[in-house]
């Protein structure tokens, strides 16, 4: 436990009066879920949250806008004539991405393609082979016969199926998501990391990588992405159709052309829907995740305590208002999740434990959440039935949750309740715009100037 809770505790520092005012909160779940806060009313709260994106109303009109008008690159009709083989690489069967594939699959046949020339490669379980009117190749990373080598890029054996780098036009139909802001290279990460073989995929997993991009010290793009990007590129993927989905799987943005500049592009519209600004910097959390399990709500503090522009301050405690025993989650990655956390006594033990191992989903997301427990101890208010570890405190209630985090900082908080915590970073402000900061820049463009 030592290693949760910032000491040293101001125990002289007096507690907040017990009288407790409610503070109501719209959680932010398809508009239907509320809930009731009791919080101590000499509290400084803030409420904040991220803008509420808005979802493509035809999507099928956006992607061929978007095909017509790429980023950096040809329109697709002039990449595609009779006789091009295509594969179009694709990691979702949702109903946002079965609209982007038709799109495509129309564009490719008025350019002169033949659904004899196009194969869609997807991962298991894939599409229903009757909806489409191509083939389609389900991408097994185990069997070395379906790869292709691609050399070496910083120590890691690249890799892919061999129908995308046999193709002529390598097409990807990538996802980039509002709640998941770690994995965000959309369609070279599908290309260079899920259609690779299992050594690739085995490599990419080590915790080095995570350690990459969670430290602080690092300078430049992640090593994940640039190694996921360098597969993709000697993979031949040169077009991409790429999504951007908030918590619903409903498309908010999407844009086509060449990999990086739409990446880019896309992770700057992300970035500007996940950020909820703060007016202050907080000690306190509370993260609004809605009904969900342990599994699914670990999300949030680990984007939010990982972030480098977090409002969070180091040791500050964040608090899981409503934990429930139900997981929508793969049940093998919720076991391995909490298989992990259970290695150690404490989150040092666990980082420890899993340190230098690919690591699965479940277990990644665990070893991420320890390297947050190090510096934000973590309470989680559960239902009946709920899931916890020992790591995180559980408590009955936000009464609770709110006097125990008041004794484990010491004063009186500033506390930040942020709706829709799995997709919103909140952030504060590092500067105050004064005279000094005026002074100072008007001087550095008057020199800019004389020279």
């Amino acid at each position: 436990m030592s290693s949760l809770i910032p000491p040293p505790y101001n125990h002289a520092y007096p507690p907040s009066t017990r009288r407790r005012s409610t503070l109501t909160v719209q959680i932010m779940n398809e508009g239907i879920f509320t809930q009731d806060f009791l919080l101590p009313d000499t509290w400084q709260v803030e409420r904040i949250s991220a803008p509420v994106a808005t979802p493509i109303a035809d999507l099928h009109a956006a992607v061929r806008e978007a095909l017509h008008h790429p980023i950096a690159a040809l329109p697709i009709a002039e990449l595609i004539g009779p006789g091009t083989r295509i594969c179009i690489a694709t990691d979702g069967t949702g109903p946002a991405h079965f609209a982007v594939l038709n799109a495509v699959l129309d564009a490719a046949f008025e350019a002169g393609a033949s659904s004899d020339d196009i194969v869609v490669l997807s991962t298991p379980p894939g599409y229903d082979p009757q909806e489409l009117p191509v083939a389609q190749v389900l991408h097994d990373a185990t069997d070395l016969r379906a790869v292709n080598e691609l050399g070496r890029y910083e120590g890691v054996p690249l890799s892919v199926n061999h129908y995308a780098a046999e193709a002529d036009l390598l097409i990807g139909l990538g996802t980039l998501h509002l709640d998941d802001l770690l994995r965000d290279s959309g369609s070279q990460r599908l290309v260079g990391y899920e259609f690779g073989g299992s050594v690739t995929q085995r490599e990419l997993d080590d915790t080095r990588f995570l350690d990459d991009r969670i430290s602080p010290y690092r300078a430049g793009e992640p090593l994940f992405d640039r190694v996921v990007r360098e597969g993709a590129r000697r993979a031949g993927l040169v077009f991409i159709v790429d999504l951007l989905l908030d918590e619903g799987g409903r498309a908010v943005a999407i844009k086509a052309g060449a990999p990086q500049k739409v990446n880019a592009e896309l992770c700057l519209i992300a970035h500007t829907l996940r950020e909820a600004d703060a007016s202050h910097a907080a000690d306190l959390l509370v993260a609004d995740v809605g009904p969900v399990d342990l599994y699914s709500a670990a999300r949030a503090p680990i984007h939010i305590g990982l972030a480098p522009d977090t409002a969070l301050v180091r040791g500050g405690v964040v608090v899981l208002p409503k934990l429930c025993a139900e997981s929508s989650a793969e049940p093998a990655e919720v076991d391995a999740f909490y298989d992990a956390l259970d290695l150690g006594a404490s989150s040092d033990e666990v980082i420890q434990h899993l340190r230098g191992r690919a690591l699965g989903p479940g277990e990644s997301r665990a070893y991420l959440l320890a390297h947050v427990m190090q510096h934000h101890p973590i309470i989680a208010i559960s239902t009946p039935g709920a899931r916890t570890v020992r790591h995180i405190i559980a408590v009955n209630d936000m009464t609770e949750a709110t006097e125990l985090a008041e004794t484990m900082l010491g004063r009186r908080p500033h506390m930040l309740l942020l709706s829709r915590a799995l997709s919103s970073l909140p952030v504060a402000s590092r500067f105050t715009h004064d005279k000094s900061t005026d002074d100072m820049l008007s001087d550095l463009l008057d020199d800019m100037e004389l020279e």
